[in-house]
This record gives structure tokens, sequence and C-alpha cells, in this order.
């Protein structure tokens, strides 16, 4: 039914893409069933090498349902509530993560005017690792965010109930969390051992924006993290949030290299989005560019030239002070004079 056909005379031929070898058994049992109600004719198919293949089609409708699912996710209408275990939940005031101290110093500061460094906080869990110790107790080790700060938190869980309950923690869901602030030597920071833990029922959703133009845009000029200065996202991330948008390719063009090449190619093989390999570049006029100053046409054999270096304390030009100067007189590619 979705192929095309061309009847000529008692022939009729089903144009195919090169891939729809399927056609020619179709065709076998259709054939008789035509004659049983009246049409005796021949069927054969021509395949059409214009034609989207099958391939081709089953890429393009799952890209389609991915955008859509995609995009219904961020709308979900469950109402984001808090699960805990054993009924065990946080009550009171909350700190800030920039409240805690940082240091070991000011953690040992902050003991001896209070009685203990017991925080509670709410952010956004940023990292998780679940890591088992022993036979018995699993550790759990994440980082939970704020608008201002970020804190390593700890929960150590030997109960089954416990660790099926961590266990279900996901990256992007929100958390709030009861414990005692402690100098951790192996990450050199302040860490929360947590006491009492909640989280959300599902992740939150950052950014809820939405693509809903029946024409998608194709964006042709992107800058990842690899243009100095000039980009701050990872090329997986700007090539997610266009797929969830249902664009169907991107394209990135760092300025003077092509270091996101491999990232690109790797967050593309799901062939959800086509990938568009570019670059920009800085073209120079050699002829309006003065590289020299006051040049004499000689060549540099017979020149004589001083190069030299300089060290400084820094990059700047108000607080830094040169501490060594260097210089070497060449002539005939040999120093002659220190």
């Amino acid at each position: 039914m979705d192929f095309d056909i061309e009847v000529e005379g008692t022939c009729i031929d089903v144009l195919c893409p090169k891939d729809a070898n399927f056609t020619n058994d179709l065709l076998y049992e259709l054939k008789p069933e035509m004659a049983r109600v009246g049409f005796d004719c021949e069927m054969h198919t021509k395949v059409c090498h214009e034609k989207e293949t099958i391939g081709q089609r089953i890429i393009k409708h799952d890209r389609r349902f991915k955008n859509e699912v995609m995009q219904s996710m961020d709308t979900s209408t469950d109402e984001i509530t808090y699960l805990n275990i054993d009924n065990k939940i946080i009550r009171g005031k909350r700190n800030t993560i920039s409240s805690i101290p940082m240091t070991e110093n000011e953690l040992n500061e902050y003991k001896s005017m209070n009685d203990k460094a017991v925080f509670s906080i709410e952010g956004e869990i940023t990292s998780f690792e679940a890591r088992k110790l022993n036979e018995n107790t699993e550790l759990f080790t994440m980082i939970i965010s704020d608008s201002q700060d970020s804190i390593y938190v700890k929960k150590f869980a030997k109960d089954p109930g416990d660790k099926a309950f961590m266990n279900n923690i996901k990256v992007g869901m929100h958390a709030k969390t009861k414990g005692v602030a402690q100098y951790d030597r192996f990450s050199d920071s302040v860490t929360l051992i947590a006491n009492i833990m909640e989280y959300t029922n599902r992740v939150v959703p950052k950014d809820v924006r939405k693509d809903v133009a029946p024409l998608k845009r194709i964006e042709l000029h992107v800058h990842s993290k690899m243009s100095t200065l000039d980009g701050i996202d990872s090329v997986k991330d700007y090539v997610d949030i266009a797929k969830k948008w249902g664009h169907k390719a991107i394209a990135i063009t760092d300025h003077g290299n092509v270091q996101g090449f491999p990232e690109l190619f790797k967050s593309t093989k799901d062939k959800a989005i086509k990938p568009i390999y570019g670059a920009e570049f800085t073209f120079v006029d050699q002829a309006d560019t003065q590289i020299v100053k006051n040049p004499i046409d000689v060549s540099f054999d017979d020149a004589v030239f001083t190069v030299f270096d300089i060290e400084t304390t820094g990059l700047s030009v108000n607080y830094d002070k040169i501490i060594e100067i260097a210089a070497v007189k060449i002539k005939n590619n040999h120093i002659i004079e220190e």
C-alpha cells in the first residue's frame, strides 16, 4: 500500500526501494488472491533507486518517535514529591551549602564554637556513585549542588532496605539530607556524612524548553568548549539537546580546531541526528600583514640577529615582574654572543 504502481495492460509493476526484496514474496501470495476475485494479471517489482529506502524510513520514524517521547518527558504531570525510608524525614530549617565550613581549620573552629557540626541541606544530585566496601556495607558517594555551591555527601548503608533505597538514586534528582560534617582526607575537603536522606520521585528537568515548530531549524554554527574562551558546553551536551528538540542535524564548527570531532562521532552513532563536521578558521591577507618592523631584505645566512626571551612571575603587566632576560646573537646559524 505504501509503494507506487505502474499498470500496462495486464501487467502491474510495484515500484520499490532498493532494500525492499521482501516485496517479491508478498506478490507471490497476492497474485492468487487477485485471480480469485477476477483479476488475471502479471505482478512484478521494479527497483527505483531514487525512492527512500526502508532503512531510511525506519530511522526517520524512530527519530520522530524519540523526539515525541523526549519532548513529553519534560511536561510530565506527575507531581514531584520526596521519597524517604522508614518515614525518616528532615524537619526544621535547612542550611545553605555555602554556610558549611569548607576547610579543616574552618571546621575545627566551627566545632569549638558549637556543640556539633550537624547540617541539613537541599539541592540537585549532580554526581552519584555506589561502591561495595565489604560483604555487608555499601558506600554511596554523591555531589549535591544548590544555586551557589556544592559538597560531597557520603552515606554508609548496611541494611538491605537502605541499600535498595539508595540504589534508586539518579543524577538529576533533588535531595534533602541531614548529617555530620567531617574533613575527608581522601577528597581533601569537608564532606557531609548523611544520616537521613530524601530524594525526589523522578529527575527534575532543568530545562523545560521545547521546540514545537513543525519545521525544525538546524544549527550550523556551534562552538563547544573546544573553542578556547568561545564555548562552554561539551559537544555531547549540544547533540543531546538537538536530539531532544527533534532537530535532524547539527554542525560543530569550533574555532581553529577539530578536536570535537571524535565526541561528535560517538554522540551521533545512534543515527538519531546527522552530524555535520566543520570548523571556523581565520584567514590572514599576507599582503596587509606586517610581521617584521623595519624589514631588511637580506637572507638569514648573511644576517646577524639577536633572539631574546624573558621570564616573569606571571602574565599581568601591573602586578607581576620580569625576573630574567636572556639573549643570544646569531650569525650563520651559530651563536656568537650570549
